[in-house]
């Protein structure tokens, strides 16, 4: 085979008129030749999104949706929906994205290998989806609320293989975010969710049969199975039901050692309650020696994450000095911040540390209950 010695060269080879054969190998043929999505994606990487949309927008006209239109498409949309556009770019944006979204799907083309530890992966025709999803169901960017379409938009995104997109449609059917609420639904929405691998959804058809709903009967071996299966991906909400499902020994045996290290698995992972839960081991020396110390370091991170009993158990620790020096001004501005969050117990404490401290604690304490 010879290669071709340079421009002059390749201005020799012939090129047959796209009228004279499919246009589907004129598009990849122009496809091939084109720079402008490239460039395009080069100038957003470098964070040079103004000159990266106009080269977006040409390769948007001239690619078809199976050569690299659809993400060209998306990526105008971002960037007008962004402020990159000239004016009130709504409208346009809103047209990129259906354009993106409803691609002629082609499932070997098309759909991505779905990969539990990167649920959000995705195509440009489900991102879209998801985007118009979310724009319908917020009534953002010029558009009001219709949960119908944004459901709509949400399920083109599960067609084309965005699997998080189940998760999704089924926290909406089961809160009742803006539609009747509706269990069974959510429930079915779920579950196609987990059978697909979905961690989060797995947690949810978990939930559903470990506490029942309407329609839904109990059924704790199934429960437990499923957070067996989302555990198998590390996941934190998995690990903090099995933690206390042994710690209660409701749907399996009762094992305190077993517990403590499914709530610590989720702590380190970034569970909120399961910090709180390891706090209360290591505060009250169940199962493991008492160290007040630690269980603050771990009432802290609860609290920093907006936890109201981690607050209320971090303030209790810091106002009586334990695991570390007493702080009567800090320990009040924690409280003050769950009592806010509905957290009860806390304002009857805080009147009881305030009989304790002076008027300088008091100062400090306003000062750090505004700054938390």
């Amino acid at each position: 085979m010879s290669l071709l010695g340079g421009p002059s060269e390749l201005a020799q080879v012939p090129h047959s008129s796209a009228t004279s054969r499919s246009s589907y190998v004129a598009a990849a043929e122009y496809a091939m030749r084109d720079t402008d999505l490239p460039m395009g994606f080069a100038l957003f990487d470098q964070g040079r999104y103004a000159e990266a949309l106009p080269y977006f927008e040409n390769a948007a006209k001239n690619l078809t949706n199976l050569n690299g239109g659809d993400e060209a498409a998306l990526f105008v949309a971002k960037l007008l929906l962004a402020g990159f556009g000239k004016g009130d770019e709504n409208k346009r944006a809103i047209e990129a994205l259906k354009r993106a979204a409803l691609t002629n799907y082609v499932e070997r083309f098309h759909l991505p290998v779905f990969d539990p530890a990167n649920p959000e992966m995705n195509t440009a025709s489900g991102e879209a989806a998801m985007m118009l999803g979310a724009i319908y169901q917020q009534g953002s960017y010029g558009t009001r609320v219709d949960m119908e379409e944004a459901c709509r938009w949400y399920r083109r995104a599960a067609f084309v293989g965005h699997v998080a997109a189940y998760k999704t449609l089924g926290d909406i059917e089961y809160f009742g975010l803006g539609i009747p609420r509706d269990p069974k639904a959510a429930f079915a929405d779920y579950k196609r969710g987990a059978t697909r691998h979905l961690a989060s959804a797995q947690v949810a058809v978990g939930d559903m049969l470990h506490d029942g709903d309407d329609g839904i009967a109990v059924d704790l071996p199934r429960a437990i199975a499923w957070y067996r299966e989302a555990l198998k991906h590390d996941d934190p909400d998995a690990a903090y039901a099995l933690a206390m499902a042994y710690e209660s020994g409701k749907g399996v045996p009762v094992d305190r050692e077993v517990a403590f290290g499914l709530y610590r698995r989720a702590a380190l992972k970034g569970s909120i309650e399961a910090r709180v839960a390891i706090g209360d081991y290591y505060r009250t020396g169940t199962f493991v020696p008492r160290d007040d110390a630690t269980a603050r370091r771990w009432f802290e991170l609860a609290s920093q994450q907006g936890s109201p009993d981690g607050m209320f158990n971090y303030a209790a620790l810091l106002a009586n000095g334990r695991g570390g020096e007493r702080d009567l001004p800090r320990a009040w501005a924690w409280l003050k911040v769950a009592a806010a969050k509905g957290k009860q117990e806390a304002a009857t404490a805080m009147a009881v540390l305030e009989a304790r401290m002076t008027a300088d604690d008091k100062k400090k304490a306003l000062a750090l209950s505004g700054a938390l």
